[in-house]
């Protein structure tokens, strides 16, 4: 879109993909105990190491309109939890100019354009922390969703296979990129088990194979999933 890949990629330098979320589950950035069932998704969330505030972006079109009731209420129950909502007009991304867009530039005007990691060499190993502890998130809702939509079987996990290609982002070395795919999925399954135990369902032996596309030499599977964050399976 002209707003993810124009202004934003403008504001933000480089890196900006590293620091914006397009759609975006609401049920990850509420607390587990609140109800976000009719929440569905954000357009963007923004989270930067510089900027305090976590910012929610949402783009109106005509069909805001026929939601703006709904719409309030998903705003009130973000900005009760810390996020900063700006909904900007379509018409205001199509001419790149507009008051609510003025408002998001203004708010990101303290981030440099391009990321310059000298600034961050004494803490590099704190934020590639936060970082896979954000992309170990992502990996676990695929795979619920994924079990969802019967791209995978919840009950042959040993023939699971995740294919990402985490070591192309240029964020971790190949061997933290593996055990960022490896601790999520290994977490999910054990939580699987216990669940299937708990409600007597049956479930064969056997663990999930997980890969980086770089090494990745398998054929075709029914049950493998592709999880990118690149863009290289596009």
């Amino acid at each position: 879109t002209i707003f993810y890949e124009d202004i934003i990629s403008e504001l933000l330098g480089d890196n900006y993909e590293q620091f914006v979320l397009p759609q975006v589950e609401i049920s990850s950035l509420l607390p587990p105990n609140v109800d976000a069932m009719g929440f569905q998704r954000v357009d963007f969330a923004i989270f930067h190491p510089r900027f305090e505030e976590k910012i929610v972006v949402e783009i109106d079109g005509e069909q805001h309109k026929r939601h703006i009731d709904a719409d309030k209420e998903r705003d009130r129950a973000l900005q009760e939890y810390g996020y900063t909502v700006i909904r900007i007009q379509a018409s205001e991304i199509q001419e790149a100019s507009g008051p609510q867009l003025s408002v998001l530039k203004s708010k990101l005007s303290i981030i440099e354009k391009k990321f310059d990691k000298s600034l961050f060499s004494s803490c590099d190993e704190i934020v590639q922390f936060i970082d896979s502890i954000k992309f170990a998130h992502q990996i676990q809702i695929v795979l619920l969703q994924a079990i969802q939509s019967s791209f995978l079987s919840s009950e042959d996990i040993g023939s699971w296979h995740i294919v990402t290609d985490l070591d192309e982002l240029g964020l971790f070395d190949k061997k933290i990129s593996a055990a960022i795919i490896r601790k999520p999925v290994a977490d999910f399954v054990e939580l699987l088990r216990k669940l299937s135990k708990l409600y007597s369902v049956k479930l064969r032996t056997g663990e999930p194979s997980c890969s980086l596309f770089s090494d990745y030499t398998g054929g075709e599977s029914a049950n493998a999933i592709y999880i990118s964050f690149s863009d290289k399976f596009i």
